[in-house]
């Protein structure tokens, strides 16, 4: 098969307004930062330099997405998707705790795994998919979907197919750089969900400035 020489945003014309969405959340990104640092008279906290982090891998994540979208690298965009889903799902477990000693040991370079939950029990992917997704019901299908192109599986080989032929019992493939073949229903709902995720952490980091905002009131 010929490589396209158009990018999914000039082939399929209706994704042009995703794509602008998701330019318009980079910016949102730094607006968010330079708040987080401002609030409360630059005041600082430990959970300032989690907050941080999130932000600065989901904005890298982002840019790098729209990149491998613009020249059709379907598996990669798919494990970057999964990779912002680990934003979320660690970003939203903080929210549920809010001890600083977690926060600490996490910033010393212990991962979740080596901590502990509340219950005291391993701080597991399926425990903090579980309570993310008591907020985002969507979360455990894409968590589910992302994680096939993050483990080898026959996901990353159905990129690779253009047509099958079930009377001739063929198989018409595409092997270079990329998945020209990409569908538009399948890059409208990758677009769709790393929109989604994205705008959860930014929402999520917006809780954390109104609620460092209102710890300055509060000792007024």
């Amino acid at each position: 098969m010929k490589e396209s020489k158009l990018d999914p945003f000039s082939k399929y014309p209706i994704l042009k307004d995703k794509l602008i969405l998701l330019e318009n959340q980079k910016n949102e990104h730094f607006k968010l930062y330079e708040l987080s640092c401002s609030a409360n008279h630059n005041n600082i906290y430990i959970t300032d330099f989690f907050i941080k982090i999130v932000l600065k891998r989901s904005l890298d994540l982002l840019d790098s997405f729209i990149l491998l979208i613009k020249h059709w690298h379907h598996n990669i965009s798919g494990s970057l998707l999964r990779m912002q889903i680990d934003n979320l799902i660690r970003i939203d477990y903080l929210s549920y705790r809010s001890d600083e000693l977690f926060t600490k040991e996490f910033l010393r370079g212990k991962s979740f795994r080596e901590l502990k939950h509340t219950d005291g029990k391993r701080i597991t992917d399926q425990l903090l998919i579980d309570l993310c997704k008591k907020r985002y019901p969507w979360l455990q299908k894409i968590y589910t979907e992302t994680s096939k192109f993050i483990h080898l599986s026959s996901k990353n080989y159905y990129s690779t197919i253009i047509n099958i032929n079930e009377k001739d019992r063929t198989v018409s493939e595409y092997f270079s750089i990329g998945s020209p073949n990409w569908p538009e229903d399948s890059l409208i709902e990758f677009l769709d969900a790393f929109y989604t995720i994205t705008n959860a952490i930014l929402e999520i980091v917006k809780k954390w400035i109104d609620y460092k905002e209102n710890l300055m009131n509060s000792t007024d």
